[in-house]
């Protein structure tokens, strides 16, 4: 039973009301007009193994409680306001294998823990404002989707894996020797 929510609920009360869906294993919410921060209370989901929060009006840093999900495979994050830095404990999520942060304002420089996301294949995170060296990625024997476009990133391109299907790097600050 989910209790019903009054017209006037907050993205906290959500949330809040979540936690009673302990076996809860995929969460999208797009397009729903959420805003506000994040609340932390995501990564108190144990059983998420996707997120889809895309198409709303989130704002501030993203949570590194949501880093707690060990079982997460899927987090996208597409469209919102997040700002400040992608946070470096990305690396521990053994099992993500779809990443998409595009269209916020993150900055900062790409997080070296990126490297060692082994079932990553797929690595969005086109149209923010990072900025700096793009960790080598050659390691990443199963990412086939890598887009960065409308960065700042570089001077230097950064060490591919070979599977790769598809590579968007346009409009960043690499240099092409």
């Amino acid at each position: 039973f989910f209790p019903q929510l009054s017209q006037d609920f907050s993205t906290v009360d959500l949330f809040f009301n979540l936690l009673s869906l302990p076996n809860l294993k995929v969460l999208s919410l797009v397009s729903l007009g959420l805003g506000g921060e994040l609340p932390s209370t995501i990564g108190n989901l144990s059983s998420l193994e996707i997120v889809n929060i895309s198409s709303n009006y989130f704002e501030g840093s993203i949570p590194t409680e949501i880093f707690k999900l060990k079982n997460l495979q899927s987090l996208v994050m597409d469209h919102n306001k997040f700002t400040g830095q992608v946070p470096d404990c990305l690396g521990r999520l053994p099992l993500l294998a779809v990443l998409s942060l595009k269209n916020n304002s993150l900055s900062g420089s790409v997080p070296t823990s990126v490297s060692s996301l082994e079932t990553l294949r797929t690595l969005v995170l086109s149209t923010n404002m990072l900025s700096g060296e793009v960790p080598s990625l050659q390691n990443l024997a199963n990412l086939q989707v890598l887009d960065l476009e409308g960065n700042k990133l570089g001077p230097h391109f950064p060490r591919l894996p070979t599977k790769l299907v598809s590579l968007v790097l346009r409009k960043n600050n690499f240099i092409y020797a």
